[in-house]
């Protein structure tokens, strides 16, 4: 009779430690991933930055303003950071609206 409570309390145990295992592997997992994403996200960031810096110099050299343009490249940011904060709020609306699910009725 003991024997057998505890080989139920073993076999309990050991199911409760499998399924905590593959939570950590799963959430783990979906660490990696953002990680992974975040990376290639930042190289793109890094590209576009380039992108925009020459393309900002060219309009000012085409504009005729010569010397610092520190205030064009500065409200350029302002606008770029806007504009990715609408892009953030809006994927975030999309995440959160994928993880509603639907009632069966």
């Amino acid at each position: 009779m003991v024997d057998a409570q505890l080989s139920k309390a073993a076999q309990e145990t050991k199911a409760r430690a499998r399924s905590r295992l593959e939570q950590t592997a799963k959430e783990m997992r979906k660490h990696v991933i953002t990680a992974i994403s975040a990376a290639f996200a930042f190289i793109i960031a890094l590209t576009w930055r380039d992108a925009i810096n020459d393309g900002l110099d060219r309009l000012l050299q085409d504009l005729g303003i010569v010397g610092e343009a520190f205030i064009y490249k500065l409200l350029a940011a302002v606008v770029v950071t806007a504009v990715c904060v609408m892009g953030i709020i809006f994927v975030a609306k999309l995440e959160k609206n994928s993880n509603v699910v639907p009632q069966l009725e």
